[in-house]
């Protein structure tokens, strides 16, 4: 089950949005999750960092306390025009650590502690999103359904038997180890030389954004080394992703 939301939380709050669309989803094909509706309120009064109460000596669970391997689902469209307060920097800053460096930051409120976390974190948002992100994929629905209808035929159509196909699946592919062999790495090196002779804007951080997206394939095809025709698909995904990139500036 998913971890539960804070009381102040309603179900009229994240109803239509696309990212809680997303979330109905997830929570039929994992067995954890946690939706995050960034709205100003919730920025500005919950508690995303967890704190030491010396008072009553104990430590007071924070948002982002999950558990590894949790999906987090961030909802930044659930943001309004408005003022964050101290609260609401600190829990902009804490949730960035977790997208950049995937550390939680403890308040033992004389000092800060950071754990390394596993959270695995999709942000919705209308256009370019407030906290830095690794990967942007602007969305491009079919004109003939919205996409929070589409998730939900999704979710219908399948069998209890096809779902336990997909938790399956999901959970055995996450956990598969991932080699790159010589003769790869080798094509590797001197595709990139290529790649960077055809285009100027190839770097080394996109060429290992382009690697990470490889591994993800090979996994997603129950490979657990990269083959070349993989990684041919990875460059093909990445170069819809630029278009799209491109097309929405």
């Amino acid at each position: 089950q998913s971890r539960s939301q804070p009381q102040s939380q309603t179900q009229s709050q994240t109803q239509g949005s696309l990212a809680s669309s997303f979330y109905s989803v997830l929570q039929q094909l994992v067995p954890k999750c946690y939706l995050l509706p960034m709205s100003l309120s919730h920025m500005n009064s919950w508690r995303f960092s967890p704190r030491k109460d010396y008072a009553a000596n104990r430590l007071l669970a924070g948002i982002l306390q999950l558990t590894d391997g949790t999906p987090l689902v961030v909802d930044e469209t659930a943001l309004s025009p408005g003022r964050l307060n101290e609260v609401g920097v600190a829990n902009l800053t804490a949730l960035g650590n977790v997208l950049q460096w995937q550390k939680v930051n403890y308040d033992f409120q004389y000092h800060t502690a950071e754990f390394e976390c596993d959270l695995p974190v999709m942000v919705f948002s209308e256009g370019k999103s407030m906290l830095t992100v690794d990967c942007q994929v602007p969305l491009s629905p079919s004109a003939s359904a919205l996409p929070q209808t589409a998730a939900a035929s999704f979710v219908s159509q399948l069998s209890e038997e096809q779902l336990r196909q997909a938790r399956l699946y999901l959970g055995l592919h996450r956990a598969l180890e991932y080699q790159l062999p010589g003769d790869v790495r080798q094509h590797l090196e001197e595709d990139f030389v290529e790649m960077r002779r055809a285009d100027p804007e190839m770097n080394a951080e996109l060429f290992h954004h382009l690697l990470s997206l490889a591994r993800l394939v090979s996994l997603s095809h129950g490979s657990s080394q990269l083959s070349l025709e993989h990684w041919q698909r990875a460059k093909a995904l990445e170069h819809q992703r630029r278009v799209r990139l491109k097309a929405a500036a």
